[in-house]
């Protein structure tokens, strides 16, 4: 049963996607499922293939470390939702205000529900996303002044709900791995002079690399 809602949720998470960025970038508005899925690209169907094998990966992995479901299920529709603002930024170089704020919904409804089941122990399932969050938030916005260019208000808002997904323990890993990743990309770059050093490059991709990262590492017994 779980394996199937698995399922379900990654293909309805695929499809907003998709039908998300076609009524953003297609001229035409009306609403034709035949026409969406004639106008997608060969990148955008591997795209929606790769989303549902993360999301079967992730269930294996929960599945073989015993792990809560709920919890994956809260790291999937993050992963959904980071990679829909990752496609805007690498496009746009803007992160959308509308997916933070439906992922700082999404989240406070698990956390709802998190604070529900475990009443004994509130204070403790409330620190934990509230930290993350801070931390996110924070480390990324004195980045901001470091970096005067590199680093914007988006990015600041994205590690801060990122942050509050996967709470105090595990943000900094993520934004480590999302560092690493992009400055590896950046050193790509330099080295086939497709980009200069003053040149700055969107972050979000790279902060969906490090959740995703991290979300493996951490169920292989990897995290650091």
């Amino acid at each position: 049963m779980v394996y199937i809602l698995t399922v379900f949720i990654a293909i309805a998470c695929s499809a907003a996607v998709v039908i998300y960025k076609d009524r953003r970038y297609s001229r035409v508005r009306d609403f034709d499922v035949k026409r969406i899925i004639k106008d997608n690209t060969t990148f955008e169907i591997m795209t929606f293939t790769a989303l549902i094998a993360v999301s079967l990966f992730s269930n294996f992995l929960y599945a073989r470390t015993g792990g809560d479901y709920v919890q994956m299920y809260k790291g999937l529709l993050l992963i959904f939702g980071v990679y829909l603002i990752a496609f805007i930024d690498y496009k746009e170089r803007i992160i959308p205000n509308k997916i933070i704020l439906v992922l700082l919904i999404i989240r406070t409804g698990f956390l709802i529900y998190e604070a529900i089941i475990a009443f004994d122990i509130l204070r403790t399932v409330l620190a934990y996303p509230m930290l993350g969050g801070l931390i996110g938030g924070a480390v990324i916005f004195v980045a901001m002044f470091v970096s005067r260019k590199g680093v914007g208000m988006g990015d600041v808002k994205l590690f801060a709900v990122i942050g509050f997904f996967v709470g105090s323990a595990a943000i900094l890993p993520t934004m480590i791995y999302s560092v690493l990743a992009s400055a590896v990309f950046g050193i790509f770059l330099l080295l086939t002079r497709k980009a200069k050093l003053k040149d700055s490059i969107p972050m979000a991709p790279f902060a969906l690399i490090g959740i995703v990262f991290n979300m493996i590492t951490s169920n292989l017994g990897g995290s650091i």
